[in-house]
């Protein structure tokens, strides 16, 4: 039996009262956001042992064909 059946039941309601109170409760939290880009990415990649984000040689001379 799915949760969303069981939970309605505990709290005697229907389950479209249930579905209701999860999508009002849910938008009246607010949205949790990292606070940059580095850290966004960060959290997508952790769950698959994350990111090398140590720092890099700076880029070469672009090459130039004058002769």
């Amino acid at each position: 039996m799915p949760a969303e059946v069981v939970q309605a039941a505990v709290h005697g309601s229907s389950m479209e009262d249930e579905a209701r109170d999860t999508v009002r409760s849910s938008l009246n939290q607010e949205p949790r956001r990292p606070k940059d880009l580095g850290t966004a990415i960060n959290a997508v990649f952790k769950p698959f042992g994350g990111l090398d984000l140590s720092p890099r040689e700076p880029m070469r001379e672009a090459p130039t064909f004058d002769e």
